[in-house]
């Protein structure tokens, strides 16, 4: 994992076979563009937050079986 510290996160090895640091970033990129963008109220970070978290944790949650 390229953009987490090896004493941050243990992959066990796993992760780090698998080409998944750009996707993530585009994530984190798509997400910053939104926040600071014209229309976004500061008040709605919290909950968007809140609401992509849950939204990827549900998705891979059905999806990696």
């Amino acid at each position: 994992m390229s953009n987490v510290k090896e004493n941050e996160y243990n992959t066990d090895g796993y992760v780090e076979l698998m080409d998944i640091d750009d996707y993530l970033e585009a994530i984190h990129y798509e997400w910053e563009k939104w926040r600071d963008g014209p229309m976004t109220e500061q008040e709605d970070i919290g909950r968007a937050r809140e609401d992509i978290l849950s939204y990827i944790q549900s998705y891979l949650k059905r999806s990696l079986k």
